[in-house]
């Protein structure tokens, strides 16, 4: 029928509904746990050695600048000056820390030095953490600290445990030698201040003295970082991030594809190990993070996937022929508008 200056179309439908392909769609009805944990206890027992150490320097400096004045005065101001500020730095840093994880240091004054840390045995810095998996994990990390391999893979229980300590605190063993050396520093000095002062060689006693503040400020230096990356990682913890800094992308690939060799049956990653970053991993799995007993611990609960593959419709419903109504479309052939619709009866 034409009704000018209208055109007048029926639109026949058969089907009323379309499947949109939406791409392919599979199931999960199993996970792999994979945790990876950050001891805290050997950089505390840093903090603790290099306090130690800074009063112990702070005597030797009294005692050498009332003997004499003129040789260590300067020397001992400079060191005073220094490691004030880099002090503060590390208490004002290090406070936050522990507060944001509920840990508070017990303060036993011989000047600054810390004598103990308590805290919560558990603290949830987000997501959550079943109590039985919280007590397994403690008892597979104290097993994994004592030993000297970087990965505990448990297959029954689908989780590997990845000790990442040394990756973080990568200085950590340079640090270490360096209060070995302030030992044998303090004490050689210690011992010789005992003697009568026109007993000693000045020059060995002034060259000794320099080589202890030297090595103290640039431990310090360091202590600073660490006390920085600690804290940095704890901030991201608490907005369900892992730092960056913690594992590389290298080797976090590897673990994957160590994982995935141990996958049960034909289960698979829902990504490609060859590709996955850290913060693609943390929006895929299920995270929970928390610190117990002196360890930062992330777990990530990796979905695995079912090998039968579906595909998935989206369901579009669309006008169809009911009893004698059909779709009509009208059009005005001199216009540039949009042609409207309309249902009718049968014309």
């Amino acid at each position: 029928m034409q009704n000018s200056p209208y055109n007048v179309s029926t639109i026949p439908h058969e089907s009323g509904i379309y499947f949109e392909n939406r791409g392919s769609l599979r199931f999960t009805n199993s996970d792999w746990k994979l945790l990876i944990y950050i001891n805290l206890d050997n950089y505390n027992n840093r903090y603790i050695e290099t306090i130690n150490f800074y009063n112990k320097t702070e005597k030797i400096c009294e005692t050498l600048q009332k003997e004499s004045p003129e040789l260590f005065n300067t020397t001992c101001g400079n060191f005073a000056l220094t490691s004030a500020s880099l002090l503060q730095e590390i208490s004002r840093k290090r406070s936050n820390m522990l507060q944001s994880i509920d840990v508070e240091e017990i303060n036993k004054r011989e000047k600054r030095g810390l004598i103990n840390i308590v805290g919560h045995i558990q603290k949830t810095l987000f997501g959550t953490l079943d109590d039985e998996d919280g007590e397994m994990y403690n008892t597979q990390i104290r097993e994994l600290q004592s030993s000297r391999v970087g990965m505990l893979k448990i297959v029954d229980k689908q989780t590997s445990i990845l000790k990442l300590t040394n990756s973080v605190f990568k200085e950590a063993q340079l640090m270490e030698n360096q209060i070995r050396n302030l030992n044998i520093s303090c004490k050689n000095l210690e011992t010789s201040l005992k003697r009568v002062w026109y007993q000693l060689d000045e020059l060995e006693i002034r060259a000794t003295t320099t080589n202890l503040i030297t090595t103290l400020l640039l431990l310090l230096q360091q202590l600073v970082f660490e006390t920085d990356m600690v804290g940095e990682i704890i901030s991201a913890a608490q907005n369900g991030i892992i730092h960056s800094g913690m594992i590389s992308t290298r080797e976090l690939r590897m673990q994957l594809r160590d994982i995935l060799i141990s996958l049960p049956g034909q289960l698979k990653l829902p990504f490609d190990v060859n590709y996955i970053s850290l913060y693609e991993l943390s929006k895929t799995s299920k995270l929970a993070i928390v610190y117990m007993n002196g360890t930062l611990v992330f777990e990530l609960v990796i979905p695995l996937l079912n090998p039968v593959e579906l595909t998935l419709y989206h369901i579009i419903p669309l006008p169809v022929r009911k009893e004698q109504l059909y779709m009509h479309q009208f059009s005005h052939p001199n216009s540039n508008t949009w042609p409207f619709q309309k249902r009718t009866s049968t014309i």
